[in-house]
C-alpha cells in the first residue's frame, strides 16, 4: 500500500481534531473592531468540541483501517460496528436542547426520499437474495437475470416503504437518525463482496457523512458569535461575520480522510482481485490437469505420457 494513503488519512483527521485551538468565526476586518468579542475560537463554542470529537473518531477509524487486521472478515466487521457506534454516541452526547433533552429531527417522506431509501434497502435485500437464489434459479445467473433480480428487490423495498412512510412526517431523536444513516449502509458494506473491504467501505461512508456535518455548520458558527456578543450587550450583524481558519482546517482535514480512505480501498481492491484471479486460474489449470489424467486413464495410457 502506498505510504501516502497512510499519512494523508492520519494528517487529515488530526487537522479536524486540532481545529479546536484555531479561530472558528470572526468579524470582517472592515467592521472596525467596534464590538467584542471580535472572534471566537473552537474551545469557546460547542462547534469546536464537536469538530474535535469527529476528528478523533475519524482518526480511530483511519488507524483501524490501516491495520492489517482490517482485511480479515471478523475483525473488519467489528471495525464497522465501531464506525456506526462512534457517530451515534457523538450525536447522543451533543445533539441536545438547552434543557438537556435530546434534539429531534423531522423528515417528510416524499417520493424522492422514498426512492433513495428504496435503493438502499433494495441493495441490502438483493445481496442475500442473489446468494441463495442464484444456485436454484438458472436465469438469475445470467446478466439479464441479475438486472431483473436487482430491480425486483428495489421495487419490493420501494413498495413496502411506500405503504408505511409515503406522505408521513417521521420525527426521531437525532442519534436514532444517525444510527439509521450509518447502520443501514453498514449492513450493505458487510454483506457486499469482497467482504475483506467492509471496514474500508465504511470509513469512506462515515467520512463522507462527517464532511457535510462540519461544512454545513458554518451558519451556526457565525450565529454563535452573534449570540456571544449579545450576551455581553453588544451585537453586530450576521452579514458581518465570517468563518475562518479552524473551520476551514476541519473541512479540509475531513476531505483528506476521504481521499485516503478511497486510496486504501482502491489499493486493497486491486490486490484482492488479483489474488482471486490467480486462484481461479490455478483452480482451472488443476481441473484441466485432472481431466487430462482421467482421459488418459480411460484410454489405458499412463499419466506420464502427457
Amino acid at each position: 500500500m502506498k505510504q501516502w494513503t497512510r499519512v494523508v488519512g492520519v494528517i487529515g483527521s488530526l487537522f479536524a481534531a486540532q481545529a479546536l485551538f484555531w479561530e472558528f468565526a470572526r468579524m470582517r476586518p472592515d467592521y472596525g473592531f467596534i464590538v467584542t468579542p471580535w472572534s471566537i475560537r473552537g474551545y469557546e463554542s460547542v462547534h469546536g468540541a464537536i469538530t474535535t470529537v469527529i476528528g478523533l473518531g475519524l482518526l480511530g477509524g483511519v488507524l483501524l483501517v490501516l491495520s492489517p487486521k482490517a482485511e480479515e472478515q471478523s475483525a473488519g466487521t467489528w471495525m464497522v460496528v465501531y464506525m456506526v457506534a462512534a457517530p451515534t454516541i457523538i450525536a447522543a452526547v451533543f445533539a441536545r436542547e438547552p434543557d438537556g433533552g435530546a434534539t429531534t429531527w423531522a423528515l417528510d417522506f416524499n417520493p424522492v426520499m422514498l426512492i433513495l431509501a428504496g435503493l438502499l434497502v433494495g441493495a441490502i435485500l438483493a445481496k442475500p437474495g442473489q446468494t441463495h437464489l442464484k444456485p436454484r434459479i438458472k436465469f438469475l445467473s445470467t446478466r439479464a437475470g441479475s438486472i431483473v433480480g436487482g430491480l425486483a428487490a428495489y421495487a419490493i423495498a420501494f413498495a413496502v416503504l411506500s405503504v408505511f412512510l409515503m406522505g408521513n412526517r417521521v420525527e426521531l431523536v437525532v442519534w436514532v437518525w444517525v444510527l439509521l444513516i450509518t447502520g443501514l449502509p453498514a449492513i450493505l458494506a458487510v454483506i457486499t463482496a469482497p467482504r475483506e473491504l467492509a471496514a474500508t467501505r465504511m470509513l469512506i461512508l462515515v467520512s463522507a457523512v462527517a464532511l457535510p456535518t462540519v461544512a454545513l455548520a458554518s451558519g451556526a458558527i457565525r450565529q454563535t458569535l452573534i449570540r456571544v456578543q449579545a450576551e455581553l450587550g453588544a451585537t453586530s450583524q450576521y452579514k458581518d461575520t465570517q468563518v475562518t481558519s479552524g473551520y476551514l482546517w476541519a473541512v479540509a482535514g475531513i476531505g483528506l480522510v476521504i481521499l485516503s480512505a478511497i486510496g486504501v480501498w482502491a489499493k486493497r481492491r486491486d490486490f484482492i482481485l488479483n489474488v482471486t484471479r490467480a486462484r481461479r486460474q490455478r483452480e482451472a489449470a488443476e481441473e484441466s490437469s485432472r481431466e487430462i489424467e482421467a482421459a488418459l486413464g480411460a484410454a489405458g495410457q499412463p499419466a506420464a505420457a502427457q
